[in-house]
């Protein structure tokens, strides 16, 4: 599986800015170390803080590793599974993450 991940902020002005990264793994981990797919740098977020994986053909599994959880589409949680045609809007610390795929 091809994970597209697009981190987005935004400007002084207001302006969204889109940094996309696409992985190629089976599964990515999320977190504050540089080792990790999607490289967060937030002291609100742990070293490595959740791992994804599709675990069946279309079905993503987002896991909290770290035991804070993180936010999905606005609310807390400790483990999400996900249409993965569908994506989600992932939250950890300050950064918010839009998650997609492609089929390879």
């Amino acid at each position: 599986m091809s994970f597209i991940i697009r981190q987005l902020s935004r400007t002084a002005d207001g302006r969204e800015i889109v940094r996309p990264t696409s992985v190629d793994a089976a599964e990515i981990s999320i977190g504050r170390l540089s080792g990790n797919a999607v490289h967060l740098a937030d002291l609100a977020v742990e070293p490595t803080h959740a791992t994804i994986r599709e675990y069946a053909p279309g079905r993503v599994e987002i896991v909290s590793v770290s035991g804070l959880g993180f936010a999905l589409d606005g609310r807390t949680v400790m483990k999400a599974d996900l249409e993965a045609a569908k994506g989600a809007e992932l939250r950890f610390g300050s950064h918010l993450l839009r998650l997609g795929f492609e089929d390879s």
